[in-house]
């Protein structure tokens, strides 16, 4: 077997320090918010260098507090990649979006160029049936 992530060999140099950590975490209690998150944020927005970050409970909680932040009206698109773990599209719709799913390129197992820009035509259709169809609407009543 192939192991995807082979931690056993990562860990070993700083095994010791790692369950020091976790153990003075657990015995403490202080694991949301806290000293030890306000820590890793300190130290992350630092090492990522930018001013300030947010540790979240998990990935979704992080995708979905992304969403949120960008004000986008319900019932908008986000494409998310067809491959993705089920959190991504949960984010979508928990914000009340909608997904659009893209297919994968076979090779590399990322977006597929091709999909993606079939898929924004499809968007982009649609948004200018959409502002045809308010259009008319809006001359039928001026003219009326």
């Amino acid at each position: 077997m192939i192991k995807f992530a082979d931690l056993s060999k990562q860990i070993f140099e700083i095994k010791n320090e790692i369950d020091t950590a976790i153990n003075k975490v657990i015995k403490d209690s202080n694991f949301i918010k806290g000293e030890y998150v306000k820590i890793f944020e300190d130290n992350f927005s630092k090492y990522i260098n930018v001013k300030n970050c947010v540790g979240v409970a998990n990935g979704t909680d992080a995708l979905e507090i992304a969403i949120e932040s960008l004000n986008i009206n319900e019932g908008k698109e986000i494409i998310v990649p067809a491959n993705s773990f089920i959190s991504s599209s949960e984010a979508v719709t928990r914000s009340k979006l909608k997904v659009v799913f893209v297919d994968i390129d076979k090779d590399t197992y990322v977006i597929d160029i091709k999909d993606l820009k079939k898929k924004l035509i499809e968007i982009q259709r649609q948004l200018l049936q959409y502002i045809s169809m308010d259009t008319h609407v809006t001359w039928m009543k001026l003219t009326r």
